[in-house]
């Protein structure tokens, strides 16, 4: 996977503060380069409004891996928006996060 190998590095340049590099990540087939994509973005601590907007719709992804790594991502970036209608989402999947690492 592309950009799991690349993860490292991504993480150790910033990436741009905004994250835009790593977003378009988070669209692609492979459900495991969406949550590399949505652990990067967590890593780098992205606080930018349209990129947390880019991670939301993860907690809804068919794949459990996805979906902890992007609770996780928006956790980090303390994201009003994931908290106010996907709360009870974010606890259950964190709840799995254990089991998923």
């Amino acid at each position: 996977v592309a950009l799991g190998r690349a993860r490292p590095r991504l993480v150790a340049r910033g990436a741009a503060q905004d994250g835009a590099l790593i977003v378009p990540w988070l669209q692609d087939a492979d459900p495991e380069v969406r949550a590399q994509a949505a652990k990067t973005l967590g890593d780098l601590n992205v606080h930018a409004e349209k990129t947390v907007a880019s991670i939301l719709p993860l907690l809804k992804d068919p794949s459990a891996r996805v979906r902890s790594f992007a609770a996780i991502a928006l956790g980090k970036a303390k994201a009003p928006a994931a908290v106010s209608g996907n709360a009870c989402l974010t606890v259950s999947v964190c709840n799995i996060c254990c089991s998923l690492r």
